[in-house]
């Protein structure tokens, strides 16, 4: 009737996991199999599950504003109707399951990778949708997300909690509201977390670019990907204060004096293939930072997009 976490987790091979669920296998068997089969490409994400709650912000004005100009709120339901099928549609082609969906308030479960893309190509396209829904009002509501990326053998009750504090109390509370808040808890019980906003500040924008940049580099070497991988989060941290000073004066080029040390830092034979990838790195910081004014919260949305990414890379579920 549903399935099963790990189900959802791995659509990839999902006949045959779903085959041996119901033969009444244990799960960590399942997964030790699959990893243990040289003709399967194993990754550390099929342990991982995706919790997705979206609910539109500013939705009341929208409706206010229909009022004052004698349109029927019939026309939004229209539009929200309409959106949820393809919202319907989109989680499906991604392989999720699709919970609930109310209008402006969905709850999705979703794999971190499929053939259709990635958790967060998944989100763009649900958040497209929604924009396109709404594109005939005058005063437009946006969407905003949250997030739990959580193991599968963590609590569900726990991970949907998370899921709602995510969304009410970290990308509702922004600024602005229209942002995605997104946490990621390792089995090691490891958290990281971070929220991006979605508005004109190019944020947003920066960090799908990051992450395609990567996924999409011509390198086929899992583990020379995510030894480099390591090494520019790891660089991050050391580099805090100096990182802090460049893009904490506002009398120098922060722009070129950044790029000038990401060269400086990145400047062996080995980085040549990652020069993009470095480039949007390098803007994501920029751009997080004239967001947020804060080295703190730049260097945590860097690095969690930079972990969601290794994720989607390692072989190595720590």
């Amino acid at each position: 009737m549903f399935e099963s976490l790990i189900e959802l987790a791995i659509p990839e091979y999902r006949d045959e996991v779903s085959r041996k669920v119901r033969s009444g296998e244990l799960e960590e068997q399942i997964l030790k199999d699959l990893k243990n089969d040289e003709s399967k490409k194993f990754r550390s994400y099929h342990r991982y599950i995706a919790i997705i709650k979206a609910d539109g912000d500013n939705v009341g004005q929208t409706i206010a504003n229909l009022q004052e100009h004698d349109v029927q709120v019939i026309e939004l339901a229209r539009q929200l109707f309409e959106f949820n099928l393809k919202a319907i549609e989109i989680v499906n082609q991604h392989q999720g399951r699709a919970i609930y969906l109310g209008g402006d308030d969905l709850l999705i479960f979703a794999p971190l990778q499929s053939e259709s893309g990635h958790l967060f190509s998944l989100i763009e396209q649900i958040n497209q949708a929604f924009e396109e829904a709404m594109q005939s009002f005058k005063v437009k509501p946006t969407l905003s997300f949250g997030i739990s990326i959580m193991h599968y053998k963590s609590p569900m009750f726990e991970a949907l909690e998370k899921t709602e504090d995510l969304l009410t109390k970290k990308a509702k509370e922004l600024s602005g509201k229209n942002a995605i808040a997104f946490s990621l808890q390792k089995k090691s019980g490891h958290h990281i977390e971070a929220v991006i906003p979605k508005g004109q500040c190019f944020v947003y924008d920066t960090f799908k670019e990051v992450i395609d940049a990567f996924l999409n580099n011509p390198s086929d070497k899992a583990d020379e990907k995510a030894k480099f991988l390591s090494s520019v989060m790891h660089w991050l941290g050391r580099n805090k204060e100096m990182l802090h000073v460049i893009l904490g004066n506002q009398e120098l080029d922060r722009s070129n004096r950044l790029a000038n040390y990401f060269a400086n830092s990145f400047n062996e034979k080995v980085h040549d293939s990652y020069r993009d990838f470095l480039g949007k790195v390098q803007q994501l910081v920029l751009n997080t930072y004239a967001h947020s004014n804060s080295i703190e919260t730049t260097i945590q949305t860097v690095y969690a997009t930079l972990r969601f990414v290794h994720l989607l890379n390692s072989d190595n579920d720590e």
